[in-house]
């Protein structure tokens, strides 16, 4: 339930709750494997990280769920029904990440996106503070973005 709420609603408890209940032994290593260094992981407890690490971990992220294993199957279907996405709005896919506090400002999302038989890797992170203007900014770059596919 705690992965539903941090996938789905992008619950900030939730996460905090998996952050703290789990030791994050191999976390590191996982990382350095996907070419991202490992660093994040200590960041803070929202790590900050680039849209190319974004795009390497989502792609670490495919191939795991391409396995056949119950929990990516169920890790599939949970990030198929996120509530918010800026690129769901264009390509009809995942979930974004929305703040605007003078410590925390951006508007980022990232996800697969799979259309016509072939899936798609998309990763865009700004550091535009949340409004309905730079929503409709950002999600303008992503669709212009997509149309360069």
């Amino acid at each position: 339930s705690l992965m539903d709420a941090s996938v789905r609603y992008s619950d900030n408890n939730a996460f905090s709750n998996l952050r703290n209940r789990y030791d994050g032994s191999g976390f590191t290593d996982w990382l350095e494997s996907c070419g991202v260094d490992s660093d994040i992981a200590h960041d803070t407890h929202f790590p900050r990280y680039s849209a190319r690490e974004s795009a390497l971990l989502w792609f670490h992220i495919y191939t795991y769920l391409q396995s056949d294993t119950q929990a990516a199957k169920h890790l599939r279907e949970i990030y198929t029904q996120t509530n918010l996405s800026l690129i769901r709005d264009v390509a009809e896919e995942k979930a974004g990440w929305i703040a605007s506090s003078p410590r925390f400002s951006g508007l980022c999302d990232a996800g697969l996106i799979e259309c016509d038989g072939t899936t798609y890797l998309m990763s865009v992170m700004s550091s535009a503070p949340d409004s309905a203007g730079h929503r409709e900014k950002l999600t303008s770059i992503i669709e212009e973005l997509f149309k360069l596919r």
